[in-house]
């Protein structure tokens, strides 16, 4: 099959997003060509040019009378959107994903393919946006189902597919979201059990029967994994279990047998709800803790914002990723973090299993703000309003490491349905291609499958697959056994001199 996968230019996390979806659909044989003016995964890609020329400013009537985002009046969008034109033309793709742009989705459905429309969260009912859904064949959400975070796509809902949280590490991380092959919260649509752990309710809109309405008190053990490799022997319901509380991890091996390296400094700790009586006990009990703070490449709207929380928490030793200490190997050691509401780092969280404190940035459409209300609302994540505080967050912070529910373990994180998500949001794209994706969105069983496909309008039986083989994203992302080879990138765990957990306000 012939795939084109638009990648809109804004930020890394379009691109990165499809080259976790595009590394599963080349694994399954199919030719994918990658098609933007940005930041582009590896492979075959159309280099685009830029649709703000800066020839045509000042842009005249760039939303086409409010029925478009932007198409600006000016040579330089013609020649760019001729670019795509002529790839369609010549590459005859049987489906192209639109990653995302209004504009580029109706082109491509003008020329006699079909779209799939990688959905966002957010306030997304305007004109611009509808015109998009409508055309579409498919819309594939990057969450799990039943979580209130795209109210605009309910009328689309013959076709939209929530197929959980897409992250690089999905497979390889070890954690209490399931070390490797998939976590029995989000089961596949093989199972005739939901991740309420009960028969799939009448009407289930999503694939595999992930979603957030899940009791996930058998979440997969740490390290438990059935295929994929374990970064790390971290990952559980307490901080003892983040810190290597499993002995056969500890003893360096994962499910498979090979080799896992033990980052430096880990050792079992005090279960994290222990910590609500921490400024009753001497500082020499306490270990100290490691915390990370993630952010998309726009940076905090509050520049100040890390060095604030460092101040206000110095209990926990915070990192941020970097090229020496990239970001799967901070989350595999880290006992908590806080994250901007970006759905790649949402996903790369849930992968791990890490508590989170979520601090939504300013974006449009709302959509950082209506996910961090959504995953709290959820009971998955501790989240704080837009413009929130240094305070707030280390208030937010305190309040995670005394608690003991899910949400302060990081076992709710298994109700992302990150396992499985990039075979099916593959699956979502075949289907598209062949005419199968109703089947899908309605949450068709399993068993059913095939010879509801076969009934399509294309007669193709292959398609529609569901994750049923939970393969993970096997080379997406360069995560593999031995990641964190060079050493965790936190120091040591000292615990004598570090404070003990109080209030920990600003001076």
């Amino acid at each position: 099959m012939r795939i084109g996968y638009y990648v809109h230019h804004h930020g890394r996390g379009h691109a990165t997003r499809a080259g976790v979806i595009g590394a599963e659909l080349t694994r399954r044989g199919h030719v994918i060509t990658y098609l933007g003016s940005g930041a582009l995964p590896d492979g075959d890609q159309v280099a685009l040019g830029s649709d703000a020329d800066e020839a045509d400013a000042p842009f005249v009537d760039p939303d086409a009378g409010g029925r478009l985002h932007w198409a600006p009046l000016g040579g330089g969008y013609a020649e760019r959107s001729a670019q795509i034109a002529a790839w369609v033309t010549q590459g005859r793709p049987d489906v192209v994903v639109v990653d995302v742009s209004v504009e580029v989705t109706a082109l491509v459905r003008l020329l006699g393919v079909p779209v799939v429309v990688v959905a966002q969260p957010g306030r997304r009912d305007d004109a611009p946006h509808a015109l998009a859904f409508d055309l579409a064949a498919a819309v594939l959400a990057p969450w799990p189902a039943r979580l209130d975070v795209a109210p605009h796509l309910e009328r689309h809902r013959d076709k939209t597919v929530e197929v959980g949280g897409l992250s690089r590490f999905a497979g390889h991380a070890a954690g209490p979201n399931t070390a490797g092959g998939g976590s029995s919260a989000c089961p596949s649509p093989n199972s005739s059990e939901s991740v309420a752990s009960g028969p799939r309710a009448a009407g289930s809109r999503d694939a595999g029967g992930c979603g957030v309405a899940a009791d996930v008190s058998q979440s997969t053990a740490p390290g438990a994994g059935s295929g994929g490799a374990a970064i790390d022997a971290v990952g559980g319901p307490s901080l003892g279990a983040r810190r290597g509380a499993s002995s056969d991890a500890l003893a360096g091996s994962d499910s498979d047998g090979a080799a896992v390296n033990v980052p430096e400094g880990l050792s079992v700790g005090t279960p994290r709800g222990a910590f609500s009586d921490a400024t009753s006990r001497g500082a020499q009990e306490i270990p100290r803790l490691r915390g990370v703070l993630l952010v998309g490449g726009e940076g905090w709207d509050d520049a100040e914002l890390p060095g604030a929380v460092e101040r206000a928490v110095p209990q926990v030793h915070w990192r941020t990723p970097d090229a020496d200490h990239p970001v799967e190997v901070l989350l595999a050691t880290a006992d908590v973090v806080v994250t901007h509401a970006g759905q790649n780092a949402l996903a790369d969280v849930a992968a791990f299993g890490v508590p989170a404190v979520v601090v939504p940035q300013e974006r449009p459409f709302d959509e950082q703000a209506d996910m961090a209300r959504a995953l709290d609302d959820a009971g998955i994540a501790r989240r704080l309003t837009l413009g929130a505080t240094a305070d707030e967050v280390a208030a937010g912070i305190r309040e995670l490491l005394a608690g003991d529910d899910e949400r302060s373990t990081g076992r709710a994180w298994a109700r992302w349905c990150v396992d499985g998500a990039v075979d099916r949001a593959a699956d979502v794209i075949e289907a598209a291609a062949r005419g199968g994706v109703a089947d899908l969105a309605a949450g068709t069983e399993a068993d059913d499958l095939e010879g509801a496909v076969r009934g399509s309008r294309h007669g193709i039986d292959d398609v529609a697959r569901a994750g049923v083989a939970e393969r993970g994203v096997r080379e997406a992302g360069g995560a593999a056994r031995g990641v964190v080879e060079g050493g965790s990138g936190w120091p040591a765990a000292t615990g004598a001199e570090t404070p003990a957990l109080g209030d920990g306000t600003l001076p």
